[in-house]
């Protein structure tokens, strides 16, 4: 998940963006701490709007993209489940073969995509996806629901910085304005949106 977070987001942005991926992450901070607080994609939505808001993301995008991510962006859970399932079966002494490798892969992301972005939602994933390779959910299951609330939040937390990142990256590609309208719902002028905030009118 750390490498998700530092390196393939951060690399995805630049190349895209052409800018600073930290300071961009960094000014989104009341997102991202939000969602290592509460552990739910869910919860941290407003919080994530208002940030995207703040940073220039048109509505157009932002209230798309923020609620689709929350559903079906779980980076982080599709990276913690193959991990969970593999220390399973080492504890066991159990060896994973590269097909059993294949189904524990596909069986995460897919099962990450259908996850309910609630807490601790991904214990009972693991079962499924353990028991997918005749993997025995034993002893040490304990010790992984023990923590979980506590890996919860860094999966959380990767999961929005993926939409963060998504949403600006789309603004990007698309060159998305939002519209200045009148009372008669005339548009009166766009707004030209950059990924650091700044708006340059267009009348």
């Amino acid at each position: 998940m750390a490498i998700q977070l530092v390196i393939v987001y951060p690399i995805l942005y630049f190349a895209v963006i052409r800018g600073n991926p930290f300071t961009y992450w960094f000014r989104n901070s009341p997102a991202w701490i939000t969602a290592w607080g509460t552990a739910s994609s869910a919860g941290t939505m407003p919080v994530t709007l208002k940030c995207l808001q703040a940073r220039g993301v048109p509505d157009t995008i932002a209230k798309f993209a923020i609620p689709l991510g929350t559903l079906v962006n779980m980076d982080g859970t599709a990276i913690y489940l193959p991990i969970t399932v593999t220390f399973l079966a080492a504890t066991q002494g159990q060896v994973i073969t590269p097909g059993q490798y294949v189904v524990v892969f596909l069986t995460s992301t897919l099962a990450s995509i259908g996850t309910t972005p609630i807490p601790s939602a991904s214990l009972v994933l693991i079962i499924m996806i353990a028991n997918s390779i005749n993997v025995q959910v034993t002893g040490m299951y304990g010790v992984i629901t023990a923590i979980d609330w506590f890996m919860d939040r860094f999966r959380t937390m990767v999961n929005v910085t993926g939409d963060l990142y998504g949403a600006i990256i789309v603004t990007k590609i698309t060159g998305i304005r939002d519209p200045i309208v009148d009372a008669d719902g005339t548009i009166i002028e766009t707004i030209d949106q950059d990924e650091n905030g700044k708006r340059n009118s267009q009348v």
